[in-house]
């Protein structure tokens, strides 16, 4: 029984000291140390702490560590559990350090980690920019302006700072004294992240100083344990006399866009003193005719023939209402000055205004749609649709039609029930015509109410029009039924005239005689002309007709692309001489122009007709003209013979001029002509034997004569 005792008791001394052996080693323990990693600043010596008695418990009786000290400088303050552990970085490291620490007491011992992270050392701060400063000479006493510095960096810093003297970046010798700049501070310490503002004032400027832009600055210099910069706050200062000076609208239309003849009208005038001074005493007021009936409100119910406004502040804004009466005996449509409005202040030197004092009723004839037919550089006819001033057609072809189509409308209701009458269209395009203007007219129109009516304006674009962009104007004005009152539109746009690299165009093409019947001769006379953008110097002509033998061509033409000047043009001569075998008939001779000798460009035909020769008819005219044509045909000999002969003279020589002026010559193709195939062979052939006849007949009478 004795012996069980003792066993229980051993096994419960057994149980007791592991319950006590337990609650010890419970009780010793370390809690995570937060946060991890720990940090730091390079360069900085401040100790940092770490509690570690809130880690273990209160029996510790003691810590050790275990640090690199090329890294950290370390230490454990205090002792047992009330132990805490201390550390910074060592002079230059950069980087994550691990420390071991291990608390102890007589029975175990636990240890943790503890990693610290140092960071490089940053110290900086920002600067705002302060808005420039104003001296107003004469009136400024005092000015200022702020700026704000920031801790920008992670270490705290204590900031001195000191403003310069101000320059005239023109002049050199013309300076402030920085005597003149205040600063609310000059010294403070800032936490990291930590901003304050600096406020800088001038005051005491001489109004004796030059006006002029000057510049300063303050320096910011700043440190911490390491580090020591300076950066600068840029400042500007303009110094100028006062203005005064009052702002006003460019221009002033009373009444809005949909204003009537005869109507009340009324429009809101604003104005500003944008000036540097206080205006006193300001008087507005207008000059129109007392027909307008002009006056003035402030609270659009009491009106005055002059408004009055008692101060404007600097910067302040004023408004007031203008009314008026439209009269009917205007133009409904156009703008019309009224006169000027006048704003007066002893603070301002003479008076200030609005020159551009106008009403604008609207018109009840209106431009509904303008269709403008035209050809394109692609020779395509087309139609473009206008409904907007302003718009624009391109690619319009010089030497063709431009038919311009406007739809006119009378806005008049149906209940109104007015008519338009005589109503007079006109439209103009502008120096298309070597600088000078094409019109067109269309005149008595009449137009009922809610009615529309086109017009048809046609035009030929001149061929040697510029490649450019023209006004255009449409104008249409008549007078309605009821008041007579005047009702005008007006509708502009623009065309462009576009010209194709190559055009060529036969101009002129004549026969110098178009019927021929026993004459048997005459000359094909054209003209050629380059009205394209491009120079040409292998233009080519071609002129044939089989039947009446004429193959001519002339290649290597070359042609200017400045129509205007007579070397984009070139002339010839062709001789046609036709056969005795030829048949009466309608000969068509056909000529065509090319470009780069090969490239067909235009085809133009002309008609001569060819008609039996009737001798007798012919010889009796000849007899009974003989007088007259024996003179004429003398005299068209020889001037036909000198003709030749200077002619063949006059071309050897132009030849040569033009070829050295680098001009196309006047080519005439020659051809030897016959006395027998000329139209005066048979008149001179009777005239001779007449002659002969008389002479043998004064000879026989003289030999028969008597002799005395």
């Amino acid at each position: 029984m004795n012996k069980i005792l003792r066993n229980l008791a051993l096994s419960i001394f057994l149980v007791i000291s592991l319950i006590a052996v337990g609650s010890i080693v419970t009780a010793f323990s370390f809690s995570a140390i937060t946060p991890a990693p720990q940090s730091h600043v390079q360069n900085t010596t401040e100790d940092k702490l770490i509690v570690l008695s809130n880690f273990a418990s209160n029996d510790t009786t003691g810590y050790f560590k275990a640090c690199n000290n090329s890294e950290l400088v370390t230490s454990l303050v205090g002792s047992g559990h009330l132990t805490n552990f201390s550390f910074h970085p060592a002079a230059g490291f950069v980087g994550t350090s691990v420390c071991n620490i291990t608390a102890t007491n007589s029975t175990s011992n636990l240890s943790q980690s503890v990693s610290i992270a140092v960071a490089a050392h940053n110290a900086d701060v920002t600067l705002t920019s302060p808005s420039n400063l104003l001296w107003l000479k004469n009136l400024s006493s005092s000015i200022s302006n702020t700026f704000t510095v920031t801790n920008f960096g992670n270490v705290a810093l204590s900031v001195n700072l000191l403003a310069e003297n101000w320059a005239d970046a023109a002049n050199a010798s013309n300076t402030i004294s920085n005597s003149v700049v205040a600063l609310n501070t000059t010294s403070f310490n800032l936490a990291v992240g930590e901003s304050k503002p600096v406020s800088v004032t001038l005051a005491g400027i001489s109004n004796a100083q030059k006006t002029a832009n000057y510049t300063s600055k303050v320096n910011v210099t700043y440190n911490s344990s390491s580090a020591n910069k300076t950066e600068s706050v840029n400042l500007a200062l303009h110094v100028r006399d006062a203005v005064t000076q009052l702002t006003l609208p460019t221009s002033f239309r009373l009444g809005i866009d949909t204003q009537s003849l005869g109507s009340n009208a009324s429009a809101n005038l604003t104005i500003q003193n944008t000036g540097d001074t206080v205006l006193a005493n300001v008087a507005v007021f207008s000059t129109a005719d007392a027909k307008y009936n002009i006056a003035f409100s402030l609270n659009n119910v009491n009106f005055t023939n002059t408004l009055n406004f008692s101060t404007i502040n600097p910067g302040e804004t004023k408004s007031a209402i203008v009314k008026g009466v439209i009269p009917v005996d205007l133009i409904a449509g156009t703008k019309t000055d009224i006169g000027d409005l006048i704003i007066t202040s002893p603070n301002i030197t003479g008076n200030t205004s609005i020159t551009d004092f106008y009403v604008q009723p609207v018109s009840k004839l209106s431009v509904e749609e303008v269709e403008v037919t035209f050809t394109d550089i692609q020779n395509r006819e087309k139609t473009d649709e206008m409904t907007l001033t302003g718009d624009r057609i391109n690619d319009v072809q010089a030497g063709k039609p431009l038919r311009i189509k406007v739809r006119l409308k009378n806005d008049f209701t149906d209940a109104e029930d007015i008519g338009i009458q005589d109503i007079d269209v006109t439209a103009t395009i502008e120096d298309i015509d070597d600088e000078d203007d094409l019109d067109e007219e269309v005149s008595d129109i009449d137009i009922n109410a809610e009615n529309t009516e086109s017009v048809d304006l046609n035009f030929v674009v001149p061929i040697d029009t510029e490649k450019d962009v023209y006004d255009v104007t449409i104008e249409a004005e008549g007078r309605d039924e009821s008041s007579k009152a005047r009702h005008k539109v007006v509708f502009k746009f623009t065309v462009e005239v576009d010209r194709k690299d190559h055009e060529l165009e036969i101009k002129k093409m004549n026969l110098l005689d178009s019927q021929l019947s026993c004459k048997r001769n005459t000359l094909l006379d054209v003209e050629i002309a380059n009205i394209g953008s491009k120079e040409e110097d292998e233009a080519a002509l071609e002129i044939t007709n089989a039947d009446l033998g004429i193959n001519y061509k002339k290649t290597g033409i070359e042609l200017s692309n400045d129509y205007k000047e007579t070397d984009s043009k070139a002339r010839f001569s062709v001789p046609i001489s036709l056969k005795d075998t030829l048949k009466a008939g309608t000969y068509p001779i056909r000529a065509k122009l090319f470009f780069s000798n090969t490239i067909l460009d235009d085809i133009r035909d002309v008609q001569l007709v060819v008609q039996e020769c009737n001798p007798q008819a012919q010889n009796q005219s000849a007899a009974q003209q003989q007088t007259t044509q024996q003179t004429q045909q003398q005299t068209a000999q020889s001037q036909q013979n000198a003709q030749a002969g200077q002619q063949q003279d006059t071309q050897k020589q132009t030849t040569a001029t033009q070829a050295e002026e680098g001009k196309e010559p006047v080519f005439i193709d020659e051809e030897k002509f016959s006395l027998k195939d000329s139209s005066f062979y048979v008149p001179v052939l009777v005239v001779g034997f007449l002659l002969g006849l008389g002479t043998v007949t004064v000879l026989v009478s003289m030999l028969l004569m008597p002799k005395h």
